[in-house]
């Protein structure tokens, strides 16, 4: 029983090593990792259009993403500072927000306890999708139960 308990610290302690610091990443590249969970197309910073993602559009709107479905228009994305772009994901991953001693605190229990906290209560709701979506990619260990 002991032994299986000390496996299974183990296992925790090599998951915990594999998740992101998520908190020294900027605006702008979580929310190109949310678009790319999404399964949106992310354009690329490109000063030879004169439209759209160019360094001077990133110099003036840093946090924003410009991004596609591959259907419709490339359009402006940033689910760190927009209810219209955060809204569905955070339903859809049933995270919930709360604001506790002066902190937005987001939280899912969807794949597992994944808690975040910031001062900003959709950047801390889209970093728990991101941590739900690098849990859910946390292969079986063939060694030891399943700790997802």
């Amino acid at each position: 029983m002991l032994e299986r308990l000390v496996r299974q610290v183990r296992q925790e302690i090599v998951v915990t090593e594999v998740v992101m610091d998520y908190s020294k990443m900027s605006d702008f590249e979580i929310n190109k990792r949310v678009a790319f969970a999404e399964g949106l197309q992310v354009q690329d910073i490109d000063d030879s259009k004169a439209t759209g993602m160019t360094s001077k559009y990133h110099e003036l709107r840093p946090h924003t993403v410009w991004v596609t479905d591959g259907e419709n228009p490339w359009e402006q994305y940033a689910p760190t500072l927009c209810w219209e772009d955060a809204g569905s994901i955070i339903v859809s991953s049933r995270i919930g927000i709360n604001f506790v001693n002066g902190i937005w605190r987001a939280q899912s229990m969807k794949t597992g306890w994944v808690e975040f906290i910031h001062e900003n209560p959709l950047r801390a709701a889209m970093t728990v999708f991101l941590m739900m979506q690098e849990s859910a990619n946390v292969p079986a260990n063939p060694a030891g139960p399943d700790i997802r």
